[in-house]
């Protein structure tokens, strides 16, 4: 959403074509803004003290990542200069300078131009390897750059293996009939831009952890959360 609430911009990718729509929620109306796609996974929020959208990353090689995003300007006439993406051009990838490119000279070709982002360098989940990523989600609480992220881990649960039963070994069961437990872990972080641009935490603690009951787990990569 831009941060005087008129418009959302929601961005789509299927069969390799990528493309960003606003609804402005005056007019009521759709507009197609551009062939490229934002650099989030789910919704991201404007952060005023940033000066910018933030959200968790989309690109599975950064899964454990932030990322911020410069608000892109809202252009009366962007559904008459957008025009769709060719069919050689689905492989787009993210370059060096966080900028989506379609592998040409104009990222943003036919279309109004994809706006510049960063990527925090920190990573912030996935990284115990004894645990499997579920689902995350990232709620802003207001204040200064402040965030809860929240992300759901699921693990072997040791106390539920039998050790007097070679069958309950982990050696002889498929992971998949393996008892497991399911975590919901929350971490209050904050954010800030160093003086060379770059997006980092500034302040970072795990907040709690709960075990999540057998009927209450999420489905993968579909946590929701907001703050109140």
């Amino acid at each position: 959403m831009t941060p005087d609430g008129g418009a959302l911009f929601i961005s789509t990718e299927s069969c390799g074509v990528r493309a960003t729509f606003t609804f402005d929620a005056d007019d009521v109306v759709w507009r197609k803004h551009g062939d490229w796609k934002l650099p989030f996974k789910g919704q991201a929020v404007f952060d005023p003290a940033l000066d910018a959208w933030v959200g968790l990353s989309g690109d599975k090689r950064t899964l454990g990542h932030l990322c911020s995003c410069d608000v892109a300007p809202i252009s009366s006439d962007a559904s008459s200069t957008v025009q769709p993406l060719a069919s050689d051009d689905a492989g787009a990838k993210p370059t060096a300078g966080g900028v989506a490119s379609t592998g040409d000279d104009d990222p943003g070709r036919g279309s109004n131009p994809p706006p510049a982002w960063k990527l925090c360098k920190e990573k912030l989940f996935c990284q115990n390897p004894a645990e499997k990523h579920h689902g995350a989600a990232l709620v802003y609480m207001g204040g200064k750059s402040k965030f809860c992220l929240l992300q759901c881990v699921y693990a072997v649960d040791e106390n539920e293996m039998d050790s007097d039963d070679d069958e309950t070994d982990p050696a002889y069961r498929a992971e998949e009939d393996l008892p497991r437990r399911h975590v919901l872990q929350l971490t209050t972080i904050t954010l800030k831009y160093e003086e060379n641009g770059q997006l980092r935490t500034a302040k970072r603690r795990r907040v709690r952890c709960y075990q999540l009951l057998p009927h209450a787990r999420p489905l993968p990569n579909d946590i929701r959360a907001f703050w109140i």
